[in-house]
């Protein structure tokens, strides 16, 4: 679209000719805005929102964006150049005349964008506060656009114009119309777009220019404007909307788009000539370009009565693939037409979903049968959101398409081997420690593994994913040599999932360690009790430890006790089957009911190599004896003693109904 261009004030590109102002003359001074840009529900744009100003379809606006985390924008719109009240250059205008009212947009308005409910009226060197906000969904028009335009047909009969629908859903063309500017205003003579006239997603509208006879474009250079008419609604104050523009000149010293307001700092489309159109260049996108987006070729002629547009089937891809960039894969479809062979196919593709913007992959014509096929050389992106689409046309300008059903990838990142164990260089490696590559992304297991190679060679090899993510490859095997070094390679064969697979980034990649002495043995380490605690008889207490072996061996661990300050040991648990961790283990051990001021825990730790390794705990207190309360004195008998033989009548605390006796052990 040649609509939406950002102005620039400089010498102008008007096909061949240059627009210079004349000398002397100075650019007015722009208008600016600024303020808060929020959405309809009143919350604040994003950061890097593009926030532009138009003016009959053209940008002349300095393109700023969203500049902050609050919404904060602050925007030129340019002015056209003048001396008093002439044009310097009443050839183009180059931005904004005194009253001009100004449509302000977030986006660009090619393949996106939507448009505030503020209208606002040029003048140079305003300097205006003003916040905006977006006109609800409801209210924003479709991004339609002119397709193609055929000033002079073959037939000899009246101009006419294609429409397309470059968005996701059907939309009615009625509520838009065309224009033309006239000589020194926006509003020229228009042209109204007759009903049914509902344009399917990826589609065509074929519209004759019937009513313009006489007033119709300019065969040498005219502007032609499609217009949502925008009522009633709430964007730019109510007023109608260009969404498309289209300015065309002829060149060789032919062209008449030379006058304000038509000719503008746009880029211009060439003329056509008899039997000719311009047509937009990929498949209804837009670069904001005329000369760009639109090429000279012949006209493809209007529709023919009766004619079923062919119908399109996309087979490949067609959702869940995985292609690698930068290679080769064969694009599929299917194809048919009531009256034609052959059609005219135009393949493109998007990366952010069906909805585009669409990269034009090639044109041309395939034959219906055998299904036709094209082989693509993916490009070198990474997407998560990739469609392809086929856009047909038969002899007869009917038009078909087929997307893919769903999303495929496109993979261009090379994966990385982002940790290992044991880690580049590490000594005293135990000799049971398993291999452990992790990679940046899910890997192809098969060739990856393959490409693994450790030196010396190791027995009883066995290879394990962490499927189905499949980004961590564990190498078991049997016992390492001990005391020596390892060399762990991992050639280009390591491929990611996609298809065929990109290399594993920096390939070849290499490793080293140094394993310990073989069979070393396991230590143990007793955190809990630590010696001098005062434990209650009966109550319950954690043993922790932790268990470390050089060799990575499965240990077998006894826990034991004793009375005496490790003159003999009682058993707790024995034979519990535990792996070196450094994470602490926690045993819940009941203690005894004995009374002894050298208790002690000890953990043995046994690797089936090496003499068995314990680690004992120091003294600590057992205590077992419930507290008794003081003896009652009026029991006493005349000889001295008391009914219980010289012992307290009651036997425990609980029993002593007055006194309340604390014994200073703990979890009594």
């Amino acid at each position: 679209m040649k609509s939406f261009a950002v102005a620039a004030l400089a010498i102008v590109v008007l096909g061949s000719i240059l627009a210079v102002p004349r000398a002397g003359a100075a650019p007015p001074q722009p208008y600016n805005l600024y303020g808060i840009a929020r959405d309809a529900s009143a919350a604040a744009l994003p950061q890097n929102t593009a926030i532009r100003g138009f003016i009959d379809g053209v940008d002349y606006s300095n393109g700023t964006v969203v500049y902050d985390g609050l919404g904060h924008y602050d925007m030129d719109t340019y002015g056209n150049w003048m001396t008093g009240t002439t044009s310097d250059t009443p050839e183009v205008k180059e931005g904004g005349n005194l009253g001009d009212p100004i449509m302000i947009t977030s986006g660009d308005m090619t393949t996106a964008g939507s448009v505030f409910t503020v209208s606002k009226l040029w003048t140079p060197g305003d300097v205006i506060t003003q916040n905006l906000g977006l006109a609800a969904a409801a209210s924003q028009p479709a991004l339609l656009k002119i397709e193609s335009i055929t000033t002079q047909p073959a037939d000899g009969l009246t101009k006419y114009v294609y429409l397309c629908n470059p968005t996701a859903n059907p939309v009615d063309a009625t509520a838009y119309y065309l224009e033309r500017d006239a000589v020194g205003s926006f509003t020229g003579p228009t042209h109204a777009i007759p009903g049914p006239a509902t344009i399917p997603s990826g589609l065509t509208l074929y519209v004759n220019l019937t009513t313009w006879i006489g007033s119709d474009l300019t065969n040498t250079g005219d502007v032609l404007k499609l217009v949502w008419s925008n009522g009633p609604g709430s964007a730019f104050s109510g007023q109608p909307v260009v969404v498309d523009r289209v300015e065309y000149n002829a060149t060789g010293g032919s062209g008449t788009l030379f006058w304000e307001p038509g000719n503008t700092l746009m880029s211009d489309a060439l003329a056509p000539g008899v039997g000719q159109e311009i047509r937009r260049d990929v498949g209804c996108g837009d670069t904001n370009n005329n000369s760009v987006d639109f090429t000279l070729g012949f006209e493809r002629g209007r529709p023919v009565t009766g004619n079923l547009p062919p119908t399109v089937t996309v087979v490949a891809p067609n959702g869940g693939e995985d292609w690698t960039g930068n290679t080769n894969h064969v694009i599929q479809w299917t194809q048919s037409d009531d009256r034609d062979s052959s059609l005219t196919d135009t393949l493109y593709y998007s990366t952010t979903g069906p909805a585009g913007p669409w990269t034009i992959i090639t044109s041309g014509s395939f034959a219906n049968s055998p299904n036709p096929f094209f082989t693509w050389t993916v490009p070198c992106v990474d997407s998560s959101n990739a469609y392809v689409r086929v856009f047909a046309l038969d002899a007869n300008s009917g038009a078909g398409q087929d997307l893919s059903d769903a999303a495929f990838t496109i993979d261009c990142t090379r994966p990385s081997l982002t940790a290992t164990v044991p880690p580049n260089g590490q000594n005293n490696v135990g000799v049971n420690t398993n291999i452990v590559l992790t990679f940046s992304e899910a890997m192809s297991t098969a060739a990856t593994a393959g490409a693994v190679n450790v030196g010396p060679a190791i027995g009883g090899r066995v290879d394990s994913w962490n499927g189905p993510t499949n980004t961590i490859l564990t190498i078991t095997h049997a016992a390492f040599s001990g005391a020596t070094m390892y060399t762990v390679t991992v050639s280009c064969a390591a491929l990611d999932v996609s298809n065929p697979g990109n290399q594993l980034a920096g390939c070849t990649r290499t490793f080293t360690f140094n394993t310990t002495n073989a069979n070393a043995a396991p230590s143990v380490a007793l955190a809990s009790p630590a010696g001098g605690e005062d434990w209650s008889g009966g109550s319950s207490h954690t043993v922790t430890y932790t268990l470390t072996d050089p060799d990575s061996n499965p240990l077998t661990v006894d826990i034991e006790w004793s009375s005496n300050g490790g003159g003999s040991w009682n058993a707790v648990q024995m034979g519990l089957s535990q792996a070196p961790s450094a994470t602490p283990y926690n045993y819940a051990w009941t203690v005894p009911s004995v009374d002894t001021v050298q208790a002690q825990v000890r953990v043995c730790a046994n690797d089936g190599v090496n003499p068995r390794v314990c680690a004992p705990s120091p003294n600590f207190r057992i205590d077992a004896t419930r507290p008794r309360a003081p003896r009652d004195p009026h029991l006493q008998r005349d000889d001295g003693t008391y009914p219980d033989g010289g012992r307290n009548h009651l036997p425990a605390l609980c029993q002593w109904p007055r006194l309340h006796v604390v014994d200073d052990h703990r979890h009594r």
